[in-house]
């Protein structure tokens, strides 16, 4: 089976606005809870949401970068 790399440019143009649109808001949202966190005491996050928010932020974050990693072709599986 012949590997074939995928650039988001491939990709339709709303779906590379999306594409874009979602890692700015999760740049957005990591800085904001941080930053907050920095003064606070408390990520942002877990103000608004609760405590398990975090765990739950960070697992998205990780599956995020893991489907990234093999829509580039960079991982064989996820782990």
């Amino acid at each position: 089976m012949m590997k074939r790399e995928m650039n988001i440019r491939d990709l339709p143009k709303p779906l590379q606005y999306a594409a874009v649109g979602v890692l700015l808001v999760l740049a957005v949202v990591t800085l904001l809870n941080w930053f907050v966190g920095l003064i606070f005491g408390v990520p942002l996050l877990e103000m608004l949401f609760g405590p398990g928010v975090n765990d739950a932020y960070r697992s998205i974050s990780q599956f995020i970068h893991r489907a990234t990693q093999v829509i580039e072709g960079k991982s064989q599986h996820l782990d």
